[in-house]
């Protein structure tokens, strides 16, 4: 204990010198290109001495990171077993299908996935944190995914979709984000899964170094 007040004495000190900081923040996709930016973008503007080391990776892969110190906070989905590590409330990320204007699809407030049978789909890029837990829902439905094509961000998904090359799977927020300037719809998905709350981990929130803390306490409060 008396060893653990020593060395966050002298992360303070060195802090409050105007030394530079590093915190190490890993995060799913749908936090990287949805909620982070943002929520990061004030309190580094507001502390230029302070890095943020970020990584995208699955919620998976944050959990063990964090719970070993890979990582010093993450942002994770609820779904994945996250075992000692602390939560925070961070979103909630609701997943819809996205279709062409017109399309029959879109025309209803919900659907299940299982009636996108035999339709074919644009994707995400092979690896991709989001892609992989769309792929593994769909093979436990039943229904694996036919892509036509993988892309690497949400914004091209969208485009290929308005051009009439398949369906999708995204986050709302990007959907209407697209829907301003693109000709999709989109239709929010009935099953379980398609809801999904995001939430900031941690080993101990109290042993976090100041700076890290810091920004723990400000995603928190910037929690959507």
């Amino acid at each position: 204990m008396l060893a653990q007040m020593e060395q966050m004495r002298g992360e303070l000190g060195e802090y409050s010198k105007g030394f530079k900081a590093h915190v190490r923040l890993w995060v799913n996709t749908v936090a990287m290109t949805e909620f982070l930016p943002k929520a990061l973008a004030p309190f580094l503007a507001a502390r230029p001495n302070i890095d943020v080391d970020l990584k995208e990776r699955p919620s998976t892969d944050i959990v063990k990171a964090v719970s070993l110190g890979t990582a010093d906070i993450g942002i994770i989905s609820t779904t994945a077993d996250h075992g000692s590590l602390q939560l925070f409330p961070f979103a909630t990320d609701r997943l819809v299908l996205v279709a062409p204007r017109g399309d029959p699809l879109v025309k209803q407030k919900r659907i299940a996935f299982q009636h996108t049978a035999g339709r074919q789909f644009v994707g995400l890029s092979v690896g991709n944190p989001l892609q992989n837990y769309l792929d593994e829902h769909a093979m436990r439905a039943g229904n694996p995914l036919s892509f036509r094509v993988r892309v690497r961000t949400l914004e091209v998904i969208c485009h290929m979709v308005a051009s009439g090359v398949g369906l999708a799977i995204v986050p709302e927020t990007a959907a209407r984000r697209c829907r301003r300037s693109m000709a999709i719809h989109s239709v929010r998905l009935s099953d379980p899964w398609a809801t999904r709350q995001l939430a900031i981990c941690t080993r101990d929130a109290g042993a976090l170094p100041q700076y890290a803390r810091e920004l723990l306490e400000h995603l928190s409060a910037a929690s959507a």
